[in-house]
């Protein structure tokens, strides 16, 4: 949010993107919800709106973006610079498949959407939404003046992503290490990153109920673990830990919510203070 969200505490920070990320989880309406209720939450402080949007949505880019480049590096060394992990290109090829029918998915409804602008019921849309679109534009400009004048904060924001995914890969390590499976930290990181693609495919279903754990099953058998018990009791524990966060981020919703009061209004714009 640049010099305007300096006033804005980390501790405070952290429990708006907490409780936002456990909406996106447990809404049908998945990320949609949860940077909303981010933006929500952030409106008692002296910030224009639409630069706590734009930096909502660029968190949300930038989260994406290094979760891909860090499969992608992930999956170089696995596959490259240690062959000594024995993965099952069986069930690995299932997974790429999966991947790869995902992303074709995405691109024919790019398609879809394109020609759709063409016909009648594209025109009724473009006019229906057109005040969405305005706004959407003015996000993607305003993400662009962001990137130009805040490169070196930007560049931080990559590095601590990066470091994000490498610790949440961390839980399933331990986890598989007291198993006693005997694998490394790399192809734990692997099927770690690999199942968050699992769950974002599944993320219309609140809180990816069955999405998560078949992808613990078929990413765990890429790298040769597939007893029952290895996946079923990584999925149990890992659920175990998210169903913990899930209560205290509602319980820390009603806090943060509940000290937040409109008082007055000013320009027609309600005014609230903590």
């Amino acid at each position: 949010m640049g010099a305007e969200g300096r006033p804005v505490k980390l501790f405070h920070l952290f429990w708006v993107r907490h409780v936002g990320e456990t909406v996106g989880i447990i809404n049908p309406a998945s990320i949609v919800a949860g940077e909303a209720l981010k933006v929500y939450l952030l409106r008692n402080y002296a910030i224009e709106k639409q630069v706590v949007i734009t930096s909502v949505l660029l968190s949300r880019v930038l989260m994406m973006a290094t979760h891909l480049l860090s499969l992608l590096l992930i999956t170089i060394l696995s596959f490259a610079v240690i062959p000594a992990l024995h993965f099952s290109f069986k069930v690995t090829g299932i997974a790429l498949c999966v991947a790869g029918a995902i992303v074709l998915f995405i691109y024919l409804l790019i398609l879809f959407l394109k020609q759709l602008r063409k016909t009648r019921l594209g025109n009724w849309l473009a006019v229906r939404t057109q005040k969405l679109r305005a706004k959407v534009a003015e996000a993607n400009s305003a993400l662009g003046t962001f990137y130009h004048t805040n490169k070196k904060d930007l560049l931080m924001a990559c590095g601590f992503f990066m470091l994000h995914w490498a610790l949440g890969s961390l839980e399933l390590y331990i986890i598989l290490h007291l198993l006693g499976t005997g694998a490394g930290f790399i192809p734990a990181m692997f099927v770690d990153m690999s199942v968050i693609v699992f769950k974002s495919a599944g993320a219309f279903i609140p809180a990816q109920i069955g999405v998560e754990e078949y992808g613990n099953k078929l990413m765990l058998a890429a790298i040769g673990l597939t007893a029952t018990e290895t996946w079923v009791t990584a999925s149990l524990l890992r659920r175990a830990r998210q169903l913990f966060w899930i209560v205290l981020g509602l319980v820390a919703y009603f806090f943060i919510d509940g000290k937040q009061t409109i008082t007055s209004y000013k320009n027609g714009n309600p005014v609230c203070e903590s």
